[in-house]
């Protein structure tokens, strides 16, 4: 099993379900099959396969979802990066890394361009829209196994230079599996991407609710820096699955009350933090 079948799956099931909604632009599982189809066949153009690296330079916008795909579709690895970080982290984990491909944006552009080392570029501004000669059905991929690499999460580096942390295919499907066990997730539900792509636990914010047909929110800065109106806006946005770090949770005094699967992570949660969150 590949990360793209999982989404594939969905889509086959319940293709006019809303697949990813950012503020008031929504994306259907068919119309991101259909997106991330036409990119995959465009980057197979470009040579892009099995063991081949694409870097994703993004901001958070729900393209992020459609690129992603389309290098998956297309037999490649993505490696996610922060939109927020240094020139020179882009350049040395491109280097590092070995990426064929920089996919990024105008927003990013008008801030890193001039810096970034020579490296061919896709501008989704200018690019993922104007696809239309490519072919809408996903790429035929020879000779893939699931002991492909399917991304590359790197380190903070604040011990020294950024480590990439390579997953493959069969890594990833196991904990989808896993996952589908543990959290009862169905297809109504509505989760909050809220953590930058560039971190782990955003596998768990995207693929584990794309692997059942439910909605993928994308947390803007807006709303992900929106303090004290957090609650409010999570509970008009009808957020119902949400994974975060325990920190965020202390400073939120208002009930989420819509919220049906609560999953903290990356550092210790307190017995009372529990017990404030945890309710029948």
């Amino acid at each position: 099993m590949y990360l793209d079948h999982y989404f594939e799956n969905s889509a086959r099931r319940c293709p006019d379900a809303i697949a990813i909604e950012h503020d008031e632009r929504k994306f259907t599982y068919s119309d991101l099959e259909v997106k991330a189809n036409r990119l995959a066949q465009y980057l197979r153009a470009m040579g892009v396969g099995p063991a081949e690296k694409v870097v994703v330079l993004l901001p958070r916008c729900a393209e992020v979802i459609v690129v992603m795909l389309g290098i998956l579709k297309a037999g490649g690895a993505y490696i996610p990066l922060d939109p927020e970080i240094p020139a020179e982290r882009v350049n040395f984990i491109m280097e590092d890394s070995g990426a064929m491909l920089l996919i990024t944006a105008d927003e990013v552009l008008e801030r890193l361009g001039s810096q970034l080392k020579s490296i061919p570029l896709f501008n989704i501004d200018i690019q993922l829209y104007n696809l239309a000669e490519y072919s809408p059905v996903k790429p035929i991929v020879e000779n893939r196994t699931p002991n492909d690499l399917c991304y590359i999460i790197y380190t903070s580096g604040t011990t020294g230079k950024p480590k990439g942390v390579m997953l493959e295919h069969r890594n990833v499907a196991n904990y989808i599996r896993g996952a589908q066990h543990i959290y009862p997730i169905d297809s109504s539900y509505r989760a909050l991407q809220g953590f930058s792509v560039s971190f782990d636990a955003s596998v768990e914010e995207i693929w584990v609710p794309l692997s059942v047909g439910a909605t993928v929110v994308v947390g803007t800065f807006d709303i992900m820096r929106s303090g004290d109106q957090f609650a409010s806006i999570l509970n008009k946005l009808n957020i119902t699955f949400l994974s975060c770090a325990p920190t965020l949770l202390s400073m939120v005094k208002e009930d989420i009350s819509n919220l049906k699967i609560f999953i903290f992570g990356g550092e210790v949660c307190t017995t009372d933090l529990a017990r404030r969150w945890c309710k029948p």
